[in-house]
Formats: C-alpha cells, structure tokens, sequence
C-alpha cells in the first residue's frame, strides 16, 4: 500500500505530453478556417485542404500526391475499404478527392443533421488511414488505367504536351495526374512519407458553407481533428521558368484522326497581377466569349472548326506560381493548314490594336452583370475566398468590380496586352494526322523549331 502511494504522489510530478489541436482561426496572420452562412442549406460542405499539391512530388514519383490523397478514402486502421465506403453512404454523403498542382482538397458533402458522424469518419481517414499494401495496389492499378485511357485522348495529350513543353525543367511540368512509371515507381512507404508531411496543423486549412452558425462548426471540427500533428506550412519549390525564345512546334502524330487538337501560347498571369481585369476584360473580346474574335472568325465565319477559345484558365486558373496563356482549337484535319495561320494573325493583330470602343462597351456591361453569379450561392462564395486564400486571388465586392471595370480604357487595356503577350515568342502543340500537320512549320512565319513528341508521358 505504502509503494502504491508513493507511485500516486510521483506521477503527480510527471510532466503531461502536449496533445496535438487544430484550432481554427477565422482572421489574423494564423486564418485557416473560412465560412459562408447559407440559410437555406440542408447540407453541409467541408472543404478540408491540403496547401501542397503535386508540384512537391519526388522526381520520377510523378503523380505520387494525387495517390496519397485517394489513399486516405481505402479505408481506415479500424475499417477496411468497403466498410468506410458503406458508412459514408449510410449516412448520405460524399467524400471527393480534388488534386490540384498548389493545393490538394478533399471535400465532404453530407446532410446537416448527420454532420457530426460525418465529420468522424473524415478525421478518421485523414487521421488513421489504413494503408494497406493490397487497397493501395488496387488503388495503382486504377490510377494507371486512367492514364492509359487519358492516353488515348488527342485533347488530354495536347494539353499534357503543352504542360510539359511551357513548364519543363520545373515541377509543373505535369499535371497532377502524374505519369504512368511515376505511379508505378510510387510504393506505400513514399505514400506514408507525402502524408507524413502534408498532414499537420500547419498545412491545413478548412472551408465550410452551411447552415449552422461558425462557432459551432469549430467546435465541431476542432474536436474531431484532435490529434492532427503539429507541423509546419509545407514549402513550395523554386519554379524557373525559362522565357520562350522564338516559336517553337511540338507535334504528336496520331494517323487517321479526323480533328486536328491546336494550342498555341505562352506563360499567362498569376492570380493576382496588377492588371487582372483589364487582361480579362481585353480577352472576353478575344477569345474567352462565345461572342469573342476567335470563335467568330474560326467557327462561324469560316466553319473550320467546332469549337475555338483563348484564355488565361484553359490548363487552370491563373494561380499564386504562375499560370497559362492559351489559343486552343480544334478544327477538321483538312482545315488544319487553314486555321493554324489565321490564328497567329489574330493573336498578333489583337496584341498589336487590343480592343475596339464598340467591343469593349459591350465587354464592359457583359462582364459587369455576369460578375455578380460568383456570389450567387455558397459553394460559389465559398470557392472565391479559398481563391483568395491559397492563390492571394482579389475578390473585389460587386460595386467595387464594377467600379474597376467602368474605368478600364482602350490604352490601359493595349498596355497590359502587350506586357504579357509577345506573338513571336510562343509555343506551338498539333496533335492529329501527319499528313494535316507537316507543313504547319513551312506555313506560319517564325517557327525556329520543330519537335516530334513520341510519349507525352516522358520529359522532353
């Protein structure tokens, strides 16, 4: 009796652990919870973000966060696959995953009333993932059938050539998807390692629109991410770009196809430039409108094409790393000698003259009234402040956008164009039939190089 006392009065001496918290903080240099009160919402959506994406993955691992974020759903140390999918739809919700190049989101979508159980097995699979090698080899071979079927996609491979030939040597040089051997490369350890690090209270941070007041939706979360490690914001690489020097043409043969895949561009804007919205507002004229040069000329004027657009979010939106600048069409193979040139000729004409007083009055009361459905609902609301908090995207209120709008003028406009826009610096993708492609470089003036792409999945 008298050694158990004496063990009661030691422990009392016994320093505590620190328990790991996540607490939220709606303002101020730690902010990492954003809100939007929806009255009429029955449901409650969580977005519970990453602020790393795949721009972090390991040379040659390729794709390896996209893996590690799905991995968090196969199930958990306390459920296998199945029964962590049978209890999330039990309960009528949804878990997503959204891999992105920045930033990696999963998201929660449940009825309101069934929040709290729903927000449990959320923190269980961030916080206890099963990781088994057998649910994460069912989860790769997956991942590698969708690359091969993206494969066999002419718009999936342009879009890849085009990453890969405006970013190579940086980490963005692919999508999240990754590659086919960097998926096959990647093992559960390097899994264990990317969640190791991307899972801490540092790097997260949690978006919410519902229906239940913000204090109580803390509480909520904050008690069931109890546990969440302590770690720091994890960082993000160096990204050397390297100007484009000329017009350079990247060609990937695929024999018999009927369309020809086109993009023609350079690096675009980051999310916050100094001149975001006259950019935007010269590229409505251009190319980002279904009333826009590009698709009136090409399409309706010419009838070479289905389908032609410009714009600045094609690949992604402008982002806090950078972003792309993109012409993108995709006429009939026996158009393709056609279009091509007379694309470039629009380009270089827009970035010589900008806009018209006419085209940008109607720019100007187009863009004006449509500004106003990014606050139209929750999700809307809730997705420009994680664009703005991840991104440092503006999200001026509706009276203070219009007011910049009203103010835009022809030689304002002219000036932010030919700032970012060089025509004779530029890269070229064709994916279609050889036969439609190969004269292209003898075609449009300026192309001081042409490369054959034979697997978009490998650098080049």
């Amino acid at each position: 009796m008298k050694n158990l006392n004496l063990l009661l009065i030691a422990s009392l001496f016994v320093p505590t652990l620190a328990r790991a918290e996540l607490k939220l903080h709606s303002s101020g240099k730690d902010k990492n919870f954003l809100y939007d009160y929806d009255s009429k919402a029955l449901s409650t959506h969580v977005y519970f973000v990453f602020r790393n994406g795949s721009m972090g993955d390991p040379k040659g691992k390729e794709g390896l966060t996209r893996l590690s974020l799905n991995a968090l759903l196969r199930g958990t140390e306390k459920k296998t696959h199945i029964e962590f999918v049978s209890a999330v739809e039990q309960m009528g919700a949804a878990i997503e995953v959204d891999p992105g190049v920045s930033r990696s989101i999963l998201s929660l979508n449940t009825l309101s009333e069934n929040l709290v159980p729903a927000v449990d097995l959320l923190a269980e699979a961030v916080l206890h993932p099963g990781l088994r090698a057998e649910d994460i080899g069912e989860l790769k071979e997956e991942e590698l059938a969708r690359l091969n079927q993206e494969m066999s996609s002419n718009r999936s491979v342009m879009k890849r050539t085009f990453r890969q030939a405006l970013y190579a040597g940086t980490s963005m040089a692919f999508p999240a998807e990754g590659t086919i051997d960097g998926i096959k490369a990647a093992g559960v350890e390097d899994i264990k390692a990317m969640l190791a690090k991307s899972v801490s209270n540092g790097n997260v941070l949690i978006a919410v629109s519902s229906s239940k007041p913000e204090a109580e939706l803390k509480s909520i979360l904050e008690k069931a991410f109890v546990g969440l490690p302590e770690g720091p914001r994890v960082a993000t690489p160096p990204l050397p770009f390297h100007p484009i020097k000329g017009r350079t043409l990247f060609v990937v043969d695929r024999k018999g196809s009927s369309t020809t895949e086109l993009a023609i561009g350079h690096l675009g804007i980051k999310a916050d430039d100094p001149d975001r919205e006259a950019l935007e507002t010269g590229m409505f004229v251009f190319g980002s409108d279904f009333t826009s040069r590009v698709p009136n000329v090409l399409r309706k004027e010419h009838g070479w094409t289905y389908g032609a657009y410009a714009s600045y979010q094609l690949l992604d939106l402008p982002r806090k790393n950078g972003g792309a600048f993109l012409l993108y069409s995709f006429p009939r193979a026996e158009f393709t000698e056609k279009l091509v040139p007379k694309a470039v000729e629009l380009l270089e004409d827009y970035s010589k003259k900008g806009v018209s007083d006419k085209e940008l009055n109607y720019a100007k009361n187009s863009l004006e009234n449509s500004y106003a459905f990014k606050f139209a609902d929750s999700e809307s609301r809730v997705m420009g402040q994680l664009y703005q908090a991840l991104d440092d995207a503006p999200r001026p209120s509706v009276p203070e956008y219009r007011k910049i709008i009203q103010s835009l003028t022809k030689t304002q406009i002219l000036k932010a164009i030919q700032r970012v826009h060089d025509p004779k610096n530029m890269i070229f993708v064709l994916v279609g039939d050889p036969e439609q492609t190969k004269n292209i470089a003898k075609l449009v003036p300026g192309i001081v190089k042409t490369v054959t792409v034979e697997d978009p999945m490998k650098a080049f």
